[in-house]
């Protein structure tokens, strides 16, 4: 779909049809005849699978993983490092979770 210097390829979407965006995804993805839709939302890039294979893959392949990075948590800190429980993700993640689940056995949870 066409970029839009604002709106991304989001316009076209809606003009294809206004009330079930998801429909028009799949119409899209018949037109030019692929199981993987690739767009932008506004100004994030988005990729949009069609099928149930496509999905699986996508989200078996480690680009595909982890969180996508957004304005406000980025712009939080004043040196621009995402922090926090919520935002973060790769290795900051894997040492937030297990700083968290060792605190919280502590604590009793996980145990019967």
């Amino acid at each position: 779909p066409y970029r839009w210097p604002i709106w991304g390829g989001y316009l076209q979407l809606l003009a294809e049809n206004y009330k079930f965006p998801y429909v028009a995804m799949h119409w899209m993805a018949r037109r030019y005849k692929t199981e993987v839709l690739g767009m932008y939302m506004g100004p994030y890039p988005t990729v949009i699978a069609c099928s149930q294979a496509s999905v699986r893959d996508m989200l078996n392949h480690p680009n595909m993983q982890g969180r996508a990075e957004a304005f406000i948590p980025r712009n939080r800190d004043p040196d621009g490092v995402i922090r926090g429980q919520f935002f973060i993700d790769g290795h900051r993640w894997t040492e937030q979770r297990r700083f968290m689940l060792r605190n919280l056995r502590d604590f009793g949870f996980g145990t019967r």
